[in-house]
């Protein structure tokens, strides 16, 4: 691991000893080539060099300049000090430009040459030899500037010159080039500039006594950085790359930069992704891409920056806006505003990347979804507060042992790896903050999205975690095809109605409990005598006593499903015969009951119920039930319900749940009759 990341490269004594071999050296191997090249100290040098070989050619030219809006103040200076006015064409905050846009910009103002250049080693500039040929068709001229994408293997370009800065890759102490693609160049620079030379090798050389020996003082070498910075800021001729930039070029292991950038970029994209505020702006390195740096988005980028540099960690801007910067568009103020890149280069390794991770991590916080191993060593929190959500905002009334919710954390492990569970959380300084759990169910024939729990722990609160959370889980679910998204919350749970509500949720069910006493239960009541009940006969039935009215029972719980549940929804008929087809077996199993009401060998009414355990207490779930339109109004759906109870506390249950839609004020009105009363609220969620 280093003492420092970042900043100026340094130079050990074996790197400066000079190569005979060194001047043979050329462009070509960054695979570019040309009728003729030569090496500059700067790229801004070769830029001045280009800029001089163009107007010698074209004396005419109009000297306009269209070029990036997300640029060093280098690459347009030289164009400005030669007279020429610049203009920018658009780009998005992807650093992606758009070929069209460019050649709309470019014929707008009438430009007389276009620089362009792809950014952090990706290629952002898609489509760019038709451009090219598009210019050239028109007499305009074009300059690729290569910097950022020395090393990346993806085609060159056919532009008509290109430039490039070698300085920001390794320990050169200068170096840059400039390439016609079908002229010569003019006034090709002889002469080096010793002086910069001297400097930043001094310079290089006390960083690595330094960084490696201990030797020195820090601010003596930055004293010696700065002296080469003004030396170079100082240049107004153009030189020469000096011989010892080309015999660190010539041996610089490119195999082994490539790989070290590559790697470490891919540390970091893993390490840093969900942190809050912080963004990467590619999300994934193509196998022809050598990066530059690792940039990011960062909301705060100043807190960023000195979070980083506090712990000898140095990322720079790339590149902040200069005074003297032409007129950009929106996104390239944004780009300018947020911006910051952290160095992966070829001197750092895994220990490097998990520090800046580490750092970041430490007060930053990640969200994302968290797989089995990543949730294990916040297994015994989760159980604490999958205990206290079932407690404080559930169940106040109950006693819930621990081992409850440890069950349900343990088979997390299993849900997760079946594909139809998602936990998210939200992490900093190694503690958990807060989580959301939700799972995925075939619904009526529509994919549904279900959210199970989540919760904030107490000093996060009001950080917007959980609006985070739900904001994820819809992100989610829309990413799978869910169709609607679903949760509940207790009744007096008046913040999470508040969020739900401004998360575009509306009630779709009503959940009631009535807790079951045998002296509260009234005795049935006698159905009207306009019914004649003599010959109504009313009980609990076998599936053969239920099977002759199957088609019957199948029609109801159509009609129950669409009319008293999900009016919105399409409903097969096969979706209720599945289940009256099960319905046997259920009986059979001895947790399922059926009561109807008969009469004429007339299916009137029925009461469809089973036995279930929520939280540690069993619990009569009625399922359904339904009066036929002709016999409604003679008391038949009251002894459904009150026949129902009994045989709850005659099967020993402590207490009996249900849902209705909450449009249905008929159904509400009978359950508060019988005393039950609201515990939750479903509400959904059309996606």
């Amino acid at each position: 691991m280093q003492k420092e990341i970042g900043s100026n490269f340094w130079l050990a004594p074996d790197e400066t000893m000079p190569l005979e071999i060194a001047s043979s050296l050329s462009p070509a191997v960054f695979g570019l080539g040309g009728n003729d090249y030569t090496w500059t100290s700067t790229g801004r040098s070769a830029t001045s060099l280009v800029i001089r070989t163009i107007e010698n050619r074209h004396p005419d030219i109009n000297k306009t300049v269209c070029l990036s809006p997300f640029t060093c103040h280098t690459v347009f200076e030289p164009f400005v000090k030669a007279g020429y006015r610049v203009v920018t064409y658009p780009i998005d905050k992807s650093l992606a430009s758009n070929c069209e846009e460019i050649l709309e910009c470019v014929l707008r103002c009438d430009a007389g040459i276009v620089l362009f250049h792809r950014y952090f080693g990706f290629d952002t500039v898609a489509g760019l030899d038709r451009l090219i040929t598009e210019l050239r068709a028109r007499g305009i001229v074009s300059i690729e500037d290569c910097t950022q994408s020395l090393y990346s293997a993806f085609d060159a370009s056919d532009a008509d010159f290109y430039v490039a800065s070698i300085r920001k890759w390794c320990g050169v102490p200068d170096g840059g080039f400039a390439i016609c693609r079908d002229c010569h160049l003019v006034n090709k620079p002889t002469e080096a500039d010793t002086d910069l030379c001297d400097a930043k090798v001094e310079a290089s050389m006390m960083k690595y006594r330094w960084i490696s020996d201990n030797i020195g003082d820090k601010d003596d070498f930055l004293a010696a950085y700065r002296n080469a910075e003004n030396i170079l800021a100082a240049q107004q001729s153009v030189y020469s790359i000096n011989d010892l930039s080309l015999t660190i070029q010539q041996r610089l292991d490119v195999n082994a930069l490539k790989d070290k950038r590559r790697r470490n970029f891919k540390a970091l994209l893993v390490g840093i992704n969900g942190l809050d505020g912080i963004t990467p702006i590619f999300s994934e390195i193509p196998p022809e891409v050598t990066p530059l740096y690792f940039p990011v988005y960062c909301a705060d980028r100043s807190k960023v920056q000195k979070l980083l540099a506090s712990n000898s960690i140095y990322a720079p801007v790339v590149w902040p806006k200069a005074d003297n910067c032409p007129d950009v568009c929106s996104e390239a103020d944004e780009i300018y505003d947020h911006i910051l890149c952290i160095p992966i280069d070829q001197r750092y390794d895994d220990e490097d990347m998990e520090r800046i991770i580490g750092v970041l991590k430490s007060d930053t916080l990640w969200t994302g979804w968290m797989t089995w191993e990543q949730i294990v060593p916040f297994k015994e929190q989760l159980i604490d507060w999958e205990l206290e959500v079932m407690v404080k905002y559930h169940y106040p009334d109950k006693k819930i042992s621990r081992d409850y919710p440890a069950s349900r954390v343990e088979n997390l492990k299993s849900y997760l790896e079946s594909g139809n569970t998602f936990f998210w959380g939200a992490i900093k300084d190694n503690r958990l903050l807060g989580y959301y759990w939700a799972y995925v169910t075939d619904f009526l024939g529509y994919k549904r999205w279900q959210s199970r729990s989540s919760y904030t722990c107490e000093n996060a609160r009001g950080n917007g975690i959980s609006k985070k959370a739900h904001q994820a889980a819809i992100e989610k679910a829309l990413e799978i095809g869910c169709d609607e998204a679903v949760s509940s919350y207790a009744h007096f749970n008046r913040t999470m109605a508040h969020i739900y509500e401004n998360l575009g949720y509306e009630p779709s069910r009503i959940e009631i409990v009535k807790k079951l006493s045998k002296d509260e239960i009234p005795p049935p009541r006698f159905v009207d005598n306009r019914l004649d009940n003599k010959k109504i006969q009313s009980g609990w039935m076998t599936w053969e006593q239920i099977a002759p009215f199957k088609e019957q029972l199948i029609d109801w719980e159509l009609e129950v499903m669409v009319k008293y549940h999900y009016p919105d929804k399409k409903i097969s008929r096969d979706y209720p015969a599945s289940r009256v087809e099960n319905l046997k077996s259920y009986l059979e199993s001895g947790n399922t009951f059926f009561w109807g009401a008969i009469k004429d060998n007339r299916l009137l009414g029925y009461y469809w119920a089973y036995i279930c355990d929520t939280d540690n207490e069993k619990t009569w779930e009625i399922r359904s039930n339904y009066i036929s339109e002709k016999a409604r109004g003679y008391g038949l759906g009251m002894l459904s319900y009150i026949s129902g109870l009994r045989k709850a506390i005659a099967e020993g249950c402590k207490k009996s749940r249900s849902m209705y839609a909450s449009f249905n004020n008929v159904t509400a009105m009978i359950y508060n009759c019988l005393g039950y009363e609201i515990t939750n609220i479903e509400v959904a969620k059309k996606l």
